[in-house]
């Protein structure tokens, strides 16, 4: 099953979607991508949350893409051609679409973005039936420069970005 997500820029009233590969860390972990890519972004041109948004959703793009390229050259080489559905992969998956303060409720993690740094929330108890901020847990805040601000407090506040 696809672990999805959402991305949101602070100040936008945009929200990147991605249908799977969600997690935060490793090889294709949403982190990898979106550290870097705001840390230059932010360097160069500042925060412009809808700009950044743009980038956002076409750098996932980019290497989801590039993923498929890889899959269909493997899959040809092993002898399974592709077909028009198999085609389809290509183009689905990740979307940027109107935000009114509730996120999908089958997203398992929510990426806000901020001027330094990246918060990771995770859906919680309740997040299935009222999808809203209130309803997930703060997993982690990092820093552009990949350095994390500690774990996480229970009296951090949830705020509202609507």
């Amino acid at each position: 099953m696809s672990t999805r997500s959402q991305v949101l820029v602070h100040g936008h009233n945009a929200i990147v979607y991605r249908h799977s590969d969600g997690y935060p860390d490793g090889p294709s972990g949403v982190l990898k991508a979106l550290l870097p890519l705001c840390a230059d972004f932010i360097k160069f041109r500042g925060f412009d949350p809808e700009y950044l948004t743009a980038h956002i959703a076409a750098e996932f793009i980019r290497l989801h893409r590039a993923w498929f390229k890889r899959a269909q050259r493997q899959r040809m080489k092993d002898g399974y051609p592709f077909g028009p559905m198999d085609r389809q992969t290509e183009f689905i998956g990740h979307g940027v679409e109107a935000w009114d303060g509730v996120f999908h409720g089958d997203v398992e993690y929510i990426y806000i973005v901020h001027k330094d740094h990246v918060e990771v929330r995770h859906g919680g108890k309740g997040f299935w039936d009222n999808s809203t901020l209130a309803n997930t847990d703060l997993v982690k805040k990092v820093r552009f420069d990949g350095k994390g601000y500690g774990r996480p407090r229970k009296k951090d506040k949830i705020k509202d970005y609507s």
